[in-house]
């Protein structure tokens, strides 16, 4: 089982190996239980299963501010692969 603290540094080092870490930052990082506002609707992972994952929300850094979809990434609590960067498809 991974750390928050873990999941956190394997976001940023897949950000890193993207050359994405000057367009995202880290805001936050949740296990699914936590959230109080809506859960991210990822195709392929039921709602039920993300409890399986730390859901990593990122920043964007360079966009103008903007009506749009959160961008997640989800990092597996028992392996620690990433398995999801994308859109939570949160928008609205």
């Amino acid at each position: 089982m991974i750390s928050r603290d873990q999941a956190k540094v394997r976001a940023e080092k897949y950000l890193q190996d993207r050359s994405m870490l000057g367009a995202f930052s880290i805001r936050h990082v949740y296990s699914a239980e936590e959230i109080q506002f809506r859960l991210p609707l990822v195709y392929g992972y039921p709602e039920e299963s993300l409890e399986n994952y730390w859901i990593v929300y990122l920043e964007r850094l360079l966009d103008e501010i903007q009506l749009r979809s959160s961008m997640i990434i989800l990092i597996s609590k028992e392996t620690g692969s990433t398995v999801y960067f994308g859109s939570a498809n949160d928008e609205g």
